[in-house]
């Protein structure tokens, strides 16, 4: 499983290098490396919760309802970020790089589902890690490395001829393969765990950051620091009203915090 989290990267990069020019894989450095920043607090949620999956492993009823309660807010930082990618890429390209990297917009934009995937993917390994079945979603990791792999042969030479950028299609790939994680992940799961109140959770986070778009679409431009928190209060008020979230969430994502937080240092 970590070999193929660490070699994917490499290759993609590797891939992109013989298909498009250097300056393409400049574009998609840099929008790689936000986007590890973007998805770091899945990687702190997924990990304070495993004692608490982990715990609830030895019981299928219980281990569904601790899934289920990680995940929710889980999924509502992952909507958010992945919300916040698609309408802000410019602004963080612009603060991070400066001029000269404007193609990278296009590429941290083109990222955007594949955060809200991240994030359920990170939840899903820790949770099989706690119940015992790691394997089968390492195999569906594993799996994914060449499939991303041969479509980067496929996308890249496509984007780079239409678009002149062929770090979309690296992109692209990306999202594709986290569909072949999740799958995989979901089968690896004890029957029954991903339940219809789950999956229209998932659907209501989907739902919020549609909407939260298309407002955005619609409104006059706006200046980033105005846009941002209005785009944190949209979307929050969003998850209330359509219950993806509650009190009971954003106490356990502040207990959540907090706990790795508060973690010692080895």
């Amino acid at each position: 499983m970590t070999a193929a989290t660490s070699v994917q990267p490499y290759l993609d990069a590797v891939i992109l290098s013989k298909l498009a020019p250097a300056p393409v894989v400049g574009w998609f450095g840099a929008a790689r490396s936000i986007l590890l920043t973007i998805t770091a607090p899945a990687v702190i949620l997924a990990t304070a919760a495993y004692p608490r999956l982990a715990r609830a492993s030895g019981n299928s009823a219980e281990l569904q309802r601790e899934i289920r309660a990680a995940l929710r807010p889980l999924l509502w930082l992952g909507a958010l970020g992945s919300t916040g990618t698609y309408l802000f890429a410019r602004t963080a390209i612009e603060v991070v790089y400066g001029p000269g990297f404007e193609p990278a917009i296009t590429i941290l934009a083109a990222f955007a589902p594949a955060v809200f995937l991240l994030f359920i993917d990170i939840l899903l390994g820790n949770a099989l890690y706690a119940a015992g079945r790691g394997t089968g979603f390492a195999i569906a990791k594993i799996a994914s490395v060449p499939v991303v792999a041969a479509l980067n042969f496929l996308l890249i030479p496509v984007f780079q001829e239409r678009y002149g950028n062929g770090g979309i299609g690296v992109v692209v790939a990306f999202a594709l393969g986290e569909i072949v994680v999740f799958a995989g992940g979901a089968l690896a799961l004890p029957p029954g765990t991903l339940r219809a109140a789950t999956l229209l959770d998932i659907g209501r986070a989907l739902a919020v950051a549609g909407v939260t778009v298309l407002l955005f679409h619609l409104a006059p431009p706006l200046s980033p620091w105005l846009g941002i928190p209005l785009c944190v209060g949209v979307f929050g008020a969003g998850s209330l009203g359509i219950g993806l979230v509650g009190p009971r969430d954003l106490s356990l994502l502040g207990t959540l915090f907090n706990r790795q937080r508060a973690r010692p240092s080895p």
